[in-house]
């Protein structure tokens, strides 16, 4: 299994890191020059080393230039000229996967306040190009955004050898390329399963009773109110849920049926266990009663005991460790839906 990383810009740094993260034989086959020109060519050597998938990363000043960003209309012709030979050479080559980047254009050029920005409309226009075409893609743009655009890009290294990005821009990428890689080789998890305190609200149901857990729709208990909100979103896509707690399972159907900024109901989930037996046991139980494996899973818990715990039982399920800042639980959820239930195409199950 092979990956192979094109772009307009030097990304010989990012293809290097992808192989330290995938541990797998990762191709930069094309220069900067070439990329275009190597989609096209049949006997390029992007198609000679047979990649199983071709991620196309993209430095969007340089693709489009100061010239097509004269006036929105030369970009998109621009941009759909682009679109159309990617389309072409994934057409041709419909057993490789091909992962394009969405594009990042920084406003350079001054102008009056209350004026045309093409920039961002190019950026648009270059995302729903791609998204017509149904070609997957990597968020360059939200990568950026996320890091901010001083700390994603290096103007020094740029000037000396076309490399746009720094050492944390290279990083992010090269992780969101794995994430991606990943999510075609390995199925897809099932189901989370949930701890109640400190998971699904602030503080212990058993010592605060439910008028004292930290749960609301707007004031500072919202940070799990939000965490509900993404749970909910995965539900949607397929994802079941469950709840594996120690607490008293009438004290914990009153809250889940009756809190009033519980999002998440009994409905929602797809089995709860809340008794004394040890949690893996638990997870055991609802795994037969889901009729899916242990390795569909992943659990979610504050307490490090009943952490550990699990993964010595049951090493194949996964146990990410969620933030001891409550205020990052969402985050911590978006992370969470991109490592381990990440879909490559639409309609997945």
């Amino acid at each position: 299994m092979s990956i192979a990383l094109i772009s307009n810009a030097t990304i010989a740094h990012v293809a290097m890191k992808t192989s330290n993260v995938t541990k797998d034989d990762v191709y930069y086959p094309l220069g900067r020059s070439s990329w275009l020109s190597g989609l096209c060519n049949e006997k390029s050597k992007l198609y000679r080393c047979e990649p199983d998938i071709v991620f196309i990363i993209l430095h969007g000043r340089t693709l489009l230039g100061e010239d097509s960003l004269s006036s929105l209309e030369t970009a998109q012709a621009m941009i759909s000229s682009v679109v159309d030979i990617i389309g072409g050479a994934a057409g041709r080559h419909d057993r490789t996967k091909f992962v394009v980047s969405t594009i990042d254009i920084p406003l350079i050029r001054a102008h009056p306040l209350v004026s045309h920005r093409p920039e961002p409309q190019a950026e648009a226009f270059w995302r729903r190009s791609l998204e017509q075409l149904r070609l997957p893609i990597l968020e360059l743009s939200e990568i950026c955004a996320t890091l901010g655009r001083k700390k994603f890009y290096n103007n020094r290294v740029w000037y000396m050898g076309y490399m746009p990005f720094s050492k944390e821009g290279e990083d992010a990428l090269a992780t969101e390329i794995s994430l991606i890689w990943r999510a075609y080789r390995t199925p897809r998890r099932r189901c989370i399963a949930l701890s109640l305190d400190n998971i699904l609200w602030g503080g212990s149901l058993a010592v605060d009773g439910i008028d004292g857990i930290h749960l609301d729709a707007t004031g500072s208990g919202s940070r799990f109110y939000d965490f509900q909100r993404r749970l909910l979103d995965l539900k949607e896509n397929g994802v079941m849920l469950a709840v594996i707690s120690k607490n008293s399972m009438k004290t914990a159907l009153k809250c889940v049926e009756n809190h009033p900024a519980m999002l998440l109901r009994k409905e929602d989930f797809a089995a709860i266990r809340v008794n004394s037996k040890p949690k893996p046991a638990n997870l055991e139980s609802i795994a037969e009663e889901l009729g899916i494996g242990p390795d569909s899973f992943v659990f979610i818990d504050n307490d490090m005991i009943e952490r550990e715990t699990m993964e010595m039982a049951r090493p194949e399920v996964a146990v990410p460790i969620p933030p001891e800042d409550s205020s990052q639980m969402e985050m911590f959820m978006m992370e969470i839906s991109r490592r381990y239930f990440l879909r490559t195409k639409i309609g997945e199950p």
